[in-house]
C-alpha cells in the first residue's frame, strides 16, 4: 500500500459540563474509543503502518484546536 496522504478528520464540539474533568479531550478520547471499538467488529482497518487514518480534533480550554493523539 502507497502513502497514506487522506484523513478522515473528526472535530470535536463539545461544551463544558458540570462534572470535574468533563472537557473537550475526554469528548475526543471517548470518540476514538467508540470508534476503535466498532472499527474492530465490523474488522475495519483504521491504521496503516501503524498511523491512524482517522483524526480527531478539538477545541482545548483556551479555544486552541488540538489533535487528539491515542497511545497506540
Amino acid at each position: 500500500m502507497g502513502d497514506v496522504s487522506l484523513y478522515t478528520y473528526i472535530f470535536i464540539e463539545h461544551k463544558v459540563g458540570k462534572k470535574a474533568g468533563d472537557n473537550a479531550r475526554m469528548a475526543a478520547e471517548k470518540a476514538y474509543q467508540k470508534i476503535d471499538d466498532i472499527a474492530k467488529k465490523k474488522k475495519v482497518k483504521v491504521f496503516v503502518k501503524n498511523r491512524p487514518l482517522i483524526r480527531i480534533k478539538y477545541l482545548d480550554d483556551q479555544g486552541q484546536l488540538q489533535l487528539f493523539k491515542p497511545n497506540i
